[in-house]
Parts: structure tokens; sequence; C-alpha cells
């Protein structure tokens, strides 16, 4: 991932490191089952597991490794299994790995980095919400106050309209139950409170009226 894009915690689930430790947690819980089913002998098992235990306590060195090995095999995951295989240092180690395929581990690693990563971000989103959620209420009752003042800042005598457009060209009347903010076309205000304007506005946004 790109540095400077992203953070630790979400950097480290997709760190090779971290990738080859879900490989070999995939590839135990897959040889774990075929010991139930009894084609993998327990014992061969635990010396998988031993093997697979010494490069859990070295993530880096296995990493290291596995791209050591796949410059010669030309596969990352025969060069992962080849490098865990030289730690069972057995014959077991031809149990590693049965009955897989290279996209039985990949995909699911991926999968399981994706769900790593989500949540993450859902952690993230759950601390996140108290304070939208107290900005979004603060919006309203801004909102609700601006209903209430702009009004006054708009002329409604025909006196002041007139001082007011002494020098613009002659303007459509505009009744005082009908006027409307220029700040907010589209909308009039009315006692409940902002309401859409039926068409029909000036230049400036006030919204038309039949002089009274």
């Amino acid at each position: 991932m790109i540095t400077r894009y992203s953070r630790p915690e979400m950097r480290a689930i997709w760190t090779d490191e971290n990738k080859l430790r879900l490989w070999l947690q995939i590839e135990l819980l897959a040889s774990a089952a075929l010991v139930k089913e009894r084609i993998v002998p327990a014992k061969d098992f635990a010396k998988i597991k031993a093997g697979c235990n010494k490069w859990f306590a070295d993530l880096p060195g296995l990493v290291a490794r596995q791209r050591e090995l796949e410059k010669t095999l030309n596969h990352d995951v025969i060069g992962f299994t080849t490098a865990v295989a030289e730690k069972i240092n057995d014959n077991a180690s031809r149990w590693f790995h049965f009955g897989l395929t290279s996209s039985d581990i990949v995909d699911t690693t991926f999968a399981v980095q994706m769900v790593q990563s989500a949540d993450l971000l859902i952690a993230d989103v759950r601390k996140l919400l108290p304070t939208i959620a107290r900005r979004a209420k603060a919006g309203i009752r801004n909102l609700e106050r601006l209903s209430t003042f702009l009004p006054s800042m708009f002329p409604t005598s025909r006196r002041a309209r007139n001082c007011e457009n002494e020098q613009k060209p002659k303007q459509p009347d505009v009744t005082r139950s009908d006027r409307q903010c220029p700040l907010c076309a589209g909308f009039q205000f009315s006692a409940v409170g902002l309401k859409p304007a039926r068409s029909g506005h000036c230049r400036v946004g006030w919204k038309f009226g039949r002089s009274r």
C-alpha cells in the first residue's frame, strides 16, 4: 500500500508477513480437517504443525526465504510450500498442501484480508458516528434559527424596496406574504418554516407577486 495514503494498522494487514501468516493458518486448518477424515496421520500432522510454528516465530525470515525460492521456482506458492517443507524436515511434509490448489490459499487469504480491513473501517465508523450525529443536530438547529432570522434582514415595505432598487430596472412587485430570501432561491418563508416556492422569480431570486 502507498504509505502516505494509509495508516499503519491498514498497511499491516497487507504486508507479506501477514499474508504468509494467513497462508500458514489456512494450510494447518486444511491439514487438521484431513486428520479428522483419517487421510493425514495425526503423528505427521504434529510434525507439520511443528514446522509451521518455527516460521510463525520468524515471519520476516519466511518472507525472505519464500522470495529467494520463487526466483528459481517461478511460483510464489511453491516457494512458500518448499520453505515450509524445509522446516518440517521430514517425510510428513508430503501431506503439507495436500489436496489444495494455489487459489485455495491465495483467494482465501484475500478474503480474510478484506474482512480484516472492513473490521478496521467499521470500528472507525462507530467511533465517528456520535460526532456526525452531533454535528447534524447542530446543523438542523442552525437552519431553524436561520429560517426565523433571515426574513427580518430583507425589506418588507414598498418604500424600502423602492429605495433599494432606485438605480435598478423596475422589478415586479413583491407582496409581504410571498417574499423570498435571495440567498435561498427556490424556497420561501412561511409560518412553518422553509417551503418550496412556486415558479416565477425576479433576477435577484425574489418571488413574483401581485401588488396590493
